[in-house]
Parts: structure tokens; C-alpha cells; sequence
């Protein structure tokens, strides 16, 4: 019997936002279950997918994520106050990164990762204030 491990198929043909796209894609995900980690990601052409359906071995693109497989998602979510070294005129793209590095760095150890887009999100807070931002990271599984 196989060592089987519970998991999700979502198949989709996303817009890439041309108006003169002749063909959409096919995206086809797969997610492990225990962990909400989507691990495959399978690119197809709308006639690739048909000859699957059909029965025919098809080429297609990979995009291979295996590194969190089978590992839990922790996420916590934490105030953030902004660091700021000096007075910024400049709210620029490269400013506004270079306060995020230094804001959330303290935070982002033992292997927790900030949500990317939630510091410097108005919805999420304020550079005068801080940012309320949501850390994950992937642990082991301990079996019982």
C-alpha cells in the first residue's frame, strides 16, 4: 500500500490581461493538505489539457515547490512598529522597502516570515503608527 497523504486539485484557466489573448492557459495546483502548501503547479495549453482528458502523455511546464511538504503552517499576527532611522521626506518604493527590511528583520526568526504586502498596507496600519502584520512558517509534523 502506498504512503498516501491527503491533499487538494484546483484547475483553473487564469486571465493574463490581454484582450488579444488567443488561448488561455490552463493551471492545474496541487496542495498538501497538512500543510496548505501548494507544492505543483502544472502550465498547459487549452489543447495540452484536451489530450490529457483523451488519454495521451502530454509535455507541459512544472513548477515544483517541495521544500515545505508535509510540514505544518504556523502563522501568528503581531504589531509592528515602524523603524525609522531618520527623518524620510521620501516615501519612494526603494524608501518604503528599506523601512520594511528594518521593521520587521527582528521579527522574522526561527524561521517566521512576514506576509508580503501587510507592512506598509494602509488597511493594516500606518507609518506613523505601525503595522499589524501576519507571520507563518512551516514546522515538522510530529507523528503520534
Amino acid at each position: 500500500m502506498p504512503n498516501l497523504s491527503s491533499g487538494k486539485i484546483r484547475i483553473g484557466q487564469p486571465h493574463t490581461g490581454g484582450a488579444d489573448e488567443p488561448e488561455r492557459p490552463i493551471r492545474i495546483e496541487i496542495t498538501d493538505s497538512t500543510s496548505g502548501v501548494r507544492f505543483c503547479t502544472v502550465h498547459l495549453s487549452p489543447a495540452e489539457f484536451a489530450g490529457i482528458l483523451t488519454g495521451t502523455n502530454e509535455e507541459c511546464a512544472l513548477e515544483l515547490y517541495l521544500s515545505t511538504v508535509g510540514m505544518q503552517l504556523e502563522s501568528k499576527d503581531v504589531f509592528v512598529p515602524v523603524v525609522l532611522s531618520e527623518t524620510i521626506d521620501d516615501f519612494s518604493a526603494d524608501t518604503r522597502k528599506l523601512i520594511a527590511e528594518a521593521s520587521l528583520a527582528p521579527f522574522e526568526v526561527d524561521g517566521w516570515k512576514a506576509r508580503p504586502g501587510d507592512f506598509g498596507n494602509h488597511h493594516r496600519g500606518s507609518y506613523e503608527k505601525g503595522f499589524r502584520v501576519v507571520f507563518h512558517r512551516h514546522v515538522k509534523v510530529e507523528k503520534e
